[in-house]
């Protein structure tokens, strides 16, 4: 996640201003190749000193349970004269502590461990919060982009082409959209950034999908592509209702315009597949006039290749 949070200056349970912090740590697992590893996070929130009286560290938690196990645990070895069998008994008993305590206390602020994003219990403070780290994610052609492309793919438009994704339309894709928009180094976060979305634009496809993966390759929506030159690192809009003809490569991508000129994308080896360009284009014809570019080609200043 970002190094660099802002945090709105409240207290993240009560809103009441306060200068006051509290550290929360976490941990996210992340797949390194074949294994998985645990990522140490932490960071420190605003909490007024009223609040803090409301919330137990969760670790002090376990601790007091365990020592309490420990001493149930003594007493019932002692009395019965079996110390497997009170040691037993007596760890029962701590972990039900230690649950029923938890249960009963709700943290101002955790990390999710499948991300690593920063949560709060607070909603309203929540969405202050990502206003101002990620604001992409409040842009109205923003939220207007995943609302058409969630309905898209879960009435099944797209499943000439992806199969799979009427399921993904269905399934919790709000979530996997706002959890790319808050990576960061996500393609989707990192092209949005520069080239907003139209009205009436959906996601056909992007690559690399997923999260903290470094420079993207392409974005390709029903309106446009817009796809990096592996030759010159520049990324390259072109309006698909514009397209006459397009031949695809392995490592390359040459688009014929209808007016006249060629585009041609070198040393490229993510691009598009050719049925779900075909795809596009002919969606693009049927959606409208041709748009026109609305931000300049940006170039990341050192061009990555894919791992292989």
């Amino acid at each position: 996640m970002d190094t660099s949070l802002r945090f709105p200056g409240k207290c993240c349970v009560c809103l009441a201003d306060c200068d006051e912090t509290i550290e929360v740590r976490g941990h996210k697992r992340e797949t390194v190749g074949t294994s998985s590893q645990l990522t140490s996070l932490k960071c420190v929130v605003p909490v007024c000193q009223l609040c803090r009286s409301r919330f137990l560290n969760p670790r002090r938690v376990w601790k007091i349970a365990w020592l309490a196990a420990a001493l149930i645990g003594g007493l019932l070895a002692l009395s019965s004269g079996a110390f497997f069998v009170g040691a037993c008994l007596g760890a029962i008993i701590g972990a039900a502590i230690a649950a029923a305590i938890s249960a009963a206390y709700k943290e101002p602020a955790w990390f999710d461990k499948r991300t690593g994003d920063l949560l709060f219990a607070n909603a309203g403070y929540q969405k202050e919060f990502d206003q101002i780290n990620f604001p992409l994610l409040g842009d109205p052609s923003v939220e207007r982009f995943f609302q058409t492309t969630r309905n898209a793919w879960a009435s099944g438009l797209l499943s000439e082409i992806n199969p799979g994704a009427q399921k993904a339309g269905q399934s919790a894709m709000d979530e996997v959209f706002r959890r790319q928009m808050k990576a960061e180094g996500s393609s989707l976060r990192m092209l949005l950034g520069k080239f907003r979305p139209l009205d009436g634009e959906l996601l056909v496809g992007l690559l690399p999908w997923g999260t903290g993966v470094g420079n993207p390759w392409f974005i390709l929506t029903n309106v446009r592509l817009i796809q990096r030159n592996g030759r010159t690192g520049e990324f390259v809009e072109v309006a698909l209702a514009d397209v006459a003809t397009f031949n695809v490569g392995e490592s390359a991508l040459s688009i014929g315009m209808t007016s006249g000129e060629t585009v041609s994308f070198d040393q490229t080896p993510i691009h598009p597949i050719e049925k779900a360009l075909a795809w596009a284009i002919s969606q693009a014809k049927s959606f409208g006039s041709s748009q026109q570019p609305i931000a300049p080609s940006m170039a990341p200043s050192t061009p990555s290749a894919p791992e292989s």
